[in-house]
């Protein structure tokens, strides 16, 4: 069974599995992303606010915007574990338009290029929800996330939502 913690777990050992956003493992995941967002924002994180509901009025999985037809959560692990190493969602969001949301790779896993693979895996998702544009949004601090997105054909277009959290706003082609 491949540890995450070994230097050499790489991307190539990941498999990916879409589920529920409500699915045990989804949430598990999700309540580690959303941890380290109120670790890391320097206002903290209320999940009730990123929803656009009144703060403390939401849970980061009673949602169900990540569901087919419309949209995917996906796990990451590596083969022989149970617990997912890394998330993400994607949901249309108009016509020919989706977004990503909900990126997030475990700090055990970081540096493998899980998140590379995971971006990948993420995009054509969009192409196959018959997406022609990805855009995602994400806040200044996460400075590696940015690079990452910039790396990979993201460019910075004006604010599209009403995240109060975001303060860059990006956008790319899908893939064919």
């Amino acid at each position: 069974m491949p540890d995450p913690t070994r230097p050499d777990a790489g991307a190539a050992d990941l498999t990916f599995e879409t589920v529920s956003s409500t699915d045990p493992a989804a949430q598990v995941a999700q309540r580690a992303y959303f941890a380290e967002m109120d670790e890391r924002f320097n206002e903290g994180f209320d999940v009730s606010l990123y929803a656009g509901k009144p703060s403390g009025t939401a849970t980061p999985t009673d949602d169900d915007e990540f569901t087919a037809p419309r949209g995917a959560f996906i796990l990451a692990r590596f083969p022989g574990l149970d617990e997912a190493v890394a998330c993400g969602a994607v949901r249309i969001v108009e016509p020919g338009v989706a977004e990503i949301k909900r990126m997030w790779v475990s700090p055990a896993a970081r540096g493998r290029r899980v998140a590379t693979r995971l971006l990948a895996h993420l995009e054509a998702q969009c192409a196959v929800l018959g997406a022609h544009t990805i855009r995602l949004d994400t806040k200044d601090v996460l400075h590696e996330a940015i690079a990452m997105y910039k790396k990979y054909g993201y460019y910075e277009v004006p604010r599209y939502n009403d995240n109060p959290y975001a303060t860059h706003f990006f956008e790319k082609k899908a893939p064919a």
